[in-house]
């Protein structure tokens, strides 16, 4: 869908508790290498695209995560699998 459209009109409509793990590191931009460059410093501050998500999906729950970028389940397993399991065991 990432090809094809935005997402982000999608957000709102997710009904179901929702985990936000972002790595406060990650720039990551789909496309970068299509992009003009001064397009491209406006796009992937997932920091804060992290916040709006947030903001956008009702029952939403956001765990940033300091010096990772954009695989956190890669790049710090032990922080991800922990936050994952405390997520699906707290009661929503």
């Amino acid at each position: 869908m990432i090809a094809e459209k935005p997402v982000v009109n999608d957000l709102p409509q997710l009904k179901m508790p929702v985990l936000l793990v972002i790595g406060q590191k990650d720039r990551t931009v789909f496309g970068r290498r299509f992009a003009p460059p001064e397009a491209v410093k406006s796009l992937g501050n997932f920091p804060e695209l992290g916040k709006k998500a947030q903001a956008a999906i009702p029952n939403a729950q956001l765990v940033p995560i300091e010096n990772v970028g954009h695989a956190p389940h890669v790049e710090v397993p032990d922080v991800f699998v922990k936050t994952v399991v405390q997520f699906l065991n707290a009661k929503n």
